[in-house]
């Protein structure tokens, strides 16, 4: 493999620049190199997947509380959880009929064995130690070559990950494993080796003398094109079509607000609950679709109403505060 070098320091600690340099690597590189392209970064926050609606798979309440950044990727997958214990590694490699993704992360796999460390790649693509997830990988196949990137848990916080991600029962559970934590593990707790030098050694393993530094002019472009993953319609916009309710106990009685949704647009409400109807309840529910699902724009479409004259014995006020309980990552 090649080594990537770049002079930008991540000091905000966000992936944004990251995704631009596989962009760029993918589209400039891979045909003047038969080889692949190898770098590693750091981030602190939430990466979800391509695919993945946002308000289904964290903990919305907690990250907002908490102030917790959230960033979608460009591959497809589930979210992880990163901090600056943690390192993440991006292997860039040409088209191949014989392109593996297994082959790959069993590079990685092969490095550790020197260092004395049995590791295995799992069916799922995962790294594991002992059973245990230390490296979570996506990948994304283009005209121009494949990408594979992943995690290296070293020393990452299993609190603040269990509190910030909401993952699928069935994926733990199922599996007799009713804790999360006990589902990964630490590097640091397997080894005596410090992060920096664990990461150099990798480097050097892969790469050896082999080496690409970015120009200045290079340095740029990759800049430009990290600017699509840092807007809210890469990251808020990318949600596929899915239904979220929300409900709360009323004076006028219990209301229920079932939401279709689709790249951050309401497609459809029903409303249900024990509440008694005046008038116009069609026209207020239908008065929602191609609204932006933001609680800024459900309470000015709210505030187009006089909801008294909806709903027995409600208010606007009532309305706008329902709205404001719901953990909607803006």
């Amino acid at each position: 493999m090649t080594l990537i070098k770049f002079n930008y320091k991540n000091l905000d600690l966000e992936p944004y620049y990251f995704f631009g340099l596989e962009e760029y690597i993918l589209n400039n590189l891979t045909n003047n190199n038969p080889d692949s392209y190898f770098f590693t970064w750091k981030i602190k926050g939430i990466v979800v997947g391509k695919y993945q609606v946002l308000e289904r798979e964290i903990n919305t309440k907690f990250v907002i509380d908490n102030s917790i950044k959230v960033f979608r990727r460009p591959t497809g997958g589930g979210a992880v959880y990163a901090d600056n214990n943690n390192t993440m590694f991006s292997i860039i490699s040409p088209l191949s009929e014989t392109f593996s993704f297994q082959k790959e992360l069993s590079k990685i796999v092969d490095y550790f064995k020197t260092i004395n460390l049995n590791l295995e790649v799992s069916e799922r693509n995962d790294i594991l130690l002992d059973n245990q997830k230390i490296s979570g990988n996506a990948f994304l196949k283009t005209k121009n070559g494949f990408l594979l990137h992943g995690t290296l848990l070293y020393d990452l916080d299993r609190n603040m990950m269990i509190n910030c991600l909401n993952p699928s029962k069935d994926k733990y559970i199922s599996k007799g494993i009713q804790s999360i934590s006990k589902r990964i593990t630490n590097l640091k707790e397997h080894t005596s080796i410090n992060e920096n030098d664990l990461v150099d050694g990798l480097r050097d393993f892969l790469c050896q003398d082999s080496c690409y530094t970015l120009s200045s002019e290079e340095e740029k472009i990759v800049v430009s094109l990290s600017k699509k993953y840092k807007t809210k319609k890469f990251v808020y916009h990318n949600d596929p079509l899915y239904t979220i309710t929300y409900d709360s106990r009323f004076k006028f009685g219990n209301l229920i607000f079932s939401f279709l949704v689709e790249k951050r647009v309401i497609k459809d409400l029903n409303i249900n609950g024990d509440f008694f109807v005046i008038d116009k309840f069609d026209e207020f529910k239908n008065s929602f679709k191609g609204v932006l699902f933001t609680k800024l724009e459900m309470i000015k479409n709210i505030n187009k109403f006089n909801v008294s004259e909806i709903f027995l014995g409600s208010t606007n006020l009532e309305l706008e505060e329902f709205i404001n309980t719901f953990d909607i990552l803006e």
